[in-house]
């Protein structure tokens, strides 16, 4: 009876119980990082795992990022297991999917090497890099897409890397591919979740906004309103010249304050609808102009400014504005402006009046040719009139709006 077979059987035994060692290593590995949500430690945990099981020296996760307009394939992480902190700091920075490990995103196929060095692609080693001969790269593939790539080098005891080796990390690239994209999820998941939250409390605001202004309206205004037609009927009961003056400036005082109140209605009403718009540019224009001038204009704005006007319209109205203001702000001289925005009547009227040293032969006349062009265009007319108190200037300008 030949002695060969009991030469060979127990190489044979020594490799299947190799291929069993290996495989519980990948199972264990599989297990450890399956129920984990933390991603940068299942990452590093997949790396080292690799490393483990091909007994390499260095290894590396290198994950994809495709930019959307140049479709250009780069690394976007790289996860690192065998070098020290001083290696990596002498490195300075991380591949960008260039070179060999470039050409193995490309392939999108496993790559096998006795000495990564001849690689056509190799372009030599970054100051501080180890040199590395054995290599392995195997794609990380998640429903036909690459996601990256299992970078490993450096088999210890100076071997190469064999067809098993491949396979045992093919097999966990596809584990590593399904928890990258698990993780992914479920930060997309926490994402939406927030996105979700901010939504419900600027819905609240909404709402909110909406029960102030109808409790303005339904309310505020309408007793504002009965104690001006009260004091109305208390001029008529023929007072004294003095006291029934006093009562008409109450009177006009209320009138003013419930324009003030329909303004803010209509202002919460606007942020209500998830943007500033003309009325909120108008607001921030004349807050700019106070900042130059040393006080703050009187600013009231009326009718539905945000829900009638177009939007070339009230481009156009944001530039007169601007101009009007910027021109008294440098040559009015004025101690008070007043600005007023209405729609009323089909039309947007925007009028600046200041107590100023009027127009003269100032170069604000240059200024007025521009406005009254802008109101030309639009079918409309600029006016101007003495300002506040007999002194200065008031500009009106005036443009129809489309009906319908």
């Amino acid at each position: 009876m030949s002695e060969e077979p009991w030469g060979v059987v127990p190489d044979e035994l020594r490799e299947l119980t190799a291929s069993r060692e290996r495989l519980h290593d990948l199972v264990e590995a599989v297990y450890s990082v399956v129920s984990d949500l933390d991603v940068d430690r299942v990452l590093h945990e997949l790396v080292a795992a690799a490393a483990r099981l091909v007994d390499a020296k260095y290894a590396a996760l290198g994950l994809l990022e495709i930019d959307t307009e140049t479709e250009e394939r780069r690394l976007a992480q790289f996860v690192p297991v065998g070098m020290d902190d001083e290696t990596i700091a002498l490195i300075g920075h991380w591949p960008r999917g260039e070179g060999v490990l470039g050409a193995v995103l490309a392939g999108e196929e496993a790559v096998r090497m006795a000495d990564v060095r001849q690689h056509p692609a190799f372009k030599g080693w970054p100051p501080g890099h180890p040199d590395m001969r054995s290599f392995l790269g195997v794609p990380v593939r998640y429903r036909g897409r690459v996601l990256g790539d299992l970078y490993l080098a450096d088999k210890r005891g100076g071997g190469i890397f064999s067809e098993e080796d491949e396979r045992i990390i093919e097999a966990l690239a596809v584990i590593a591919a399904v928890k990258i994209a698990n993780v992914r999820m479920y930060r997309q998941v926490q994402r939406d979740a927030v996105r979700r939250h901010e939504d419900s409390i600027k819905i609240a605001v909404m709402e909110d906004r909406d029960r102030i202004a109808r409790d303005l309206h339904d309310s505020v205004i309408q007793r504002i309103y009965a104690s001006g037609l009260a004091l109305q009927g208390a001029v008529r009961l023929e007072p004294s010249r003095d006291v029934q003056q006093r009562l008409e400036r109450v009177v006009t005082a209320l009138d003013e304050t419930i324009q003030d109140i329909r303004g803010t209605i209509f202002s919460l009403q606007s942020a209500a609808g998830g943007h500033g718009g003309l009325r909120s540019d108008i607001t921030e224009l004349v807050t700019t102009a106070a900042r130059h001038l040393g006080f703050t204009p009187t600013l009231r704005q009326n009718g539905p400014i945000d829900t009638v006007v177009p939007p070339e319209i009230a481009r156009q109205g944001i530039a007169v504005l601007r101009e009007s203001l910027s021109n008294v702000v440098r040559h009015a001289d004025a101690t008070r402006i007043d600005v007023r925005v209405d729609v009323n009547r089909g039309e947007l009227r925007i009028m600046v009046a200041d107590n100023g040293i009027g127009l003269g032969d100032t170069p604000r006349r240059g200024g007025l040719r521009n406005i009254a062009e802008r109101a030309t265009e639009l079918d409309g007319v600029l006016e101007v009139t003495p300002g506040l108190d007999g002194r200065g200037t008031t500009l009106l300008w005036r443009v129809p709006l489309p009906q319908g």
